[in-house]
């Protein structure tokens, strides 16, 4: 609305978002093309190797293609799709190649508004859109740190999205190609507070787990930034990673049967029950919850783990020589 070019083909506003998506049709098949590829899926949270996603020509080369082809006129773009946190390197590189200066929002949300809309939209339980907000969180944090960019709470923008444009355009040194005020009616009727989904009053324990991430992230949103922070923020990419560096299982099965419903229907061939989406992302959704309660157990008896050594570590290691000496007495 302030006149940032959009793709042409953008999926239509569905009865979970009112107010459209914003994410262009190709795009989207790229970046699934792209997680698929490393064993991911829009819902998972295995790692990408940087390495590999730009030495892939040909992922770089059809990213390229569509900007040329998605925004052919414009010189001041927008391209939003949240598989896009986990894919940034092939972005920005097909976006600088083709001429553009990169710079980026990193939109936050609280974890616990999104573990509530993807129960809602999807059924997917707390561990799984918990695993999956630290994936996208941590991945635009880290990809976007070494270049122009700024972090926006959702319910800042809802709050008083002039504020926060304008806080925008001066971390990321644009201008709007339309004023404001211009569009400020316009903008006034497309932001409806009431359609955002709120962090619930109860969370569950992995979105209350995760809180002091968030609450650091949220500080940077308010340009609020103390000594300490990026290695808070760091130290949950360490703990992660394990649990990230191993292909989603549930996401094999998926491909698998993508490429099965495809050859059949190239051959003509109704592939029935198997192949409606109807029938087939409910049992993939619950499996998907079962590999996320396996993920996340791990993640916390790691991250308990590692507290415990800090506290062993603050008291000069007295706990465990305790119990050496314990041993060696009996």
């Amino acid at each position: 609305m302030l006149g940032a070019g959009l793709p042409d083909d953008m999926i239509e506003a569905k009865s979970d978002n009112e107010r459209g998506f914003w994410e262009g049709r190709e795009v989207i098949a790229l970046d699934e093309r792209a997680l698929e590829k490393f064993g991911s899926w829009w819902g998972g949270w295995q790692s990408i190797d940087t390495k590999r996603l730009l030495g892939s020509k040909k992922l770089v080369a059809s990213a390229r293609e569509l900007v040329r082809k998605g925004f052919p006129d414009a010189d001041f773009i927008v391209l939003k799709d949240p598989r896009v946190s986990r894919l940034l390197p092939l972005w920005q590189q097909a976006l600088e190649q083709e001429g553009f200066r990169c710079v980026h929002v990193v939109a936050l949300r609280h974890p616990g508004a999104v573990a509530d809309s993807l129960r809602h939209r999807n059924e997917l339980s707390p561990e799984a859109s918990t695993l999956s907000w630290l994936a996208h969180t941590l991945d635009a944090e880290h990809h976007a740190r070494e270049k122009p960019h700024v972090i926006v709470a959702f319910e800042n923008l809802l709050r008083d999205w002039r504020a926060e444009m304008d806080r925008v355009s001066r971390a990321l040194d644009i201008e709007w190609p339309e004023e404001p005020e211009s569009v400020a009616h316009a903008v006034d009727e497309f932001i409806e507070p009431g359609l955002a989904h709120a962090a619930p009053d109860a969370v569950a324990d992995a979105v209350f787990a995760v809180n002091p991430l968030y609450d650091v992230l949220k500080r940077w949103s308010a340009d609020n930034r103390q000594s300490g922070d990026e290695a808070t923020v760091d130290s949950w990419r360490t703990l992660l990673a394990p649990v990230r560096a191993q292909p989603s299982a549930v996401a094999l099965v998926a491909r698998e049967r993508r490429k099965a419903v495809e050859g059949m229907r190239a051959k003509g061939k109704r592939p029935g029950w198997f192949g409606t989406p109807r029938r087939w992302n409910p049992i993939q959704n619950k499996a998907l919850n079962l590999e996320a309660a396996a993920a996340w157990a791990w993640l916390m008896r790691e991250r308990q783990h590692a507290v415990d050594a800090e506290r062993r570590g603050s008291n000069g290691g007295r706990g465990s020589r305790t119990r050496k000496l314990a041993r060696r007495r009996r």
